[in-house]
């Protein structure tokens, strides 16, 4: 199985095989979903910031808040 962490733009809190999960079913690992961003080795789906907002999923900075 791969090892390492998640791909940016994905969470991986584990038991992923892929660094980019894309699974629409699972809670514990897919793509960044809408109001966060996801950096390289997200364990958390950290929030964007106050006053900002993402409505595409997969963001991978603050930028894309």
């Amino acid at each position: 199985a791969p090892s390492g962490p998640c791909a940016e733009g994905f969470f991986c809190f584990g038991g992923s095989d892929t660094p980019m999960p894309n699974s629409q079913i699972s809670v514990m690992n897919g793509r960044c979903p809408f109001g966060h961003f996801c950096p390289v080795g997200t364990l958390t789906l950290p929030l964007c910031p106050t006053g900002t907002i993402n409505v595409l999923p997969g963001a991978v900075g603050r930028k894309d808040c």
